[in-house]
């Protein structure tokens, strides 16, 4: 695993609203490492002195992220910027997109064999820039095969509202997937069933939705690295 970026390569820092500025690494000191000024600082901004980021890279492998801490902010273009590292760096497979359990809805809209429209609300369980997760009791999904069912997706996460259309992956009982990450003797969820939708068409969306994820998944790791 490659422990820290290297010398004048690209690099993303990720504020906990979700924003997200470009830099190049400069330097490294014993805690830290020194970041060329973000030429796309917006006006308003998260960075400060103090702040909790997440710095991000590509390399061989996949996307490397590293929790770190604002020190030093440079106000002009020839002042550099310093961060110490607070946590352990981490990677995510190229091939993963980046995903985390964001609180929402969904409504999800069919018409099924027999020209009927359907709709069913349900609750998000997961959520990535690409696809969505969400669990539902409701049969209907159950009637005919689901697979490459064209839908579509209302969603409504982080208190904004996304118009998607869709396609249905698969449908799985809740159980089969509740077996990875519930502890032996936790209730059955077998009439509850898990469905897997792709976005198919989501264009800019993409990128807010990416937002919304990156900003939940780092107040996760925030939370865990206060236990």
């Amino acid at each position: 695993m490659q422990a820290a970026p290297e010398i004048d390569q690209r690099v993303k820092l990720r504020a906990d609203d979700g924003g997200e500025i470009t830099s190049f690494v400069k330097g490294f000191t014993d805690a830290g490492i020194i970041l060329a000024h973000p030429a796309d600082l917006p006006v308003e901004n998260s960075y400060y002195e103090g702040a909790d980021l997440q710095l991000t890279w590509h390399a061989e492998g996949g996307v490397y992220y590293l929790p770190c801490r604002l020190v030093v902010v440079g106000h002009d273009g020839e002042r550099m910027w310093e961060v110490h590292i607070t946590g352990g760096v981490q990677r995510q497979q190229r091939r993963a997109y980046v995903r985390a359990n964001v609180p929402g809805t969904i409504t999800m809209r069919w018409v099924n064999k027999i020209q009927v429209a359907c709709t069913l609300t349900a609750n998000v369980d997961d959520l990535s820039e690409a696809s969505v997760r969400f669990l539902t009791r409701d049969r209907s999904v159950l009637v005919e095969d689901m697979k490459d069912k064209p839908v579509r997706v209302g969603l409504e996460v982080a208190e904004e509202k996304f118009d998607l259309h869709g396609k249905v992956l698969r449908v799985a009982r809740y159980d089969t997937v509740a077996q990875q990450i519930l502890a032996p003797g936790h209730p059955s969820f077998s009439d509850t069933w898990a469905v897997y939708l792709l976005f198919v068409d989501h264009g800019k969306a993409a990128d807010d939705l990416r937002r919304i994820v990156y900003k939940a998944q780092l107040l996760e790791r925030q939370a865990i690295s206060r236990q």
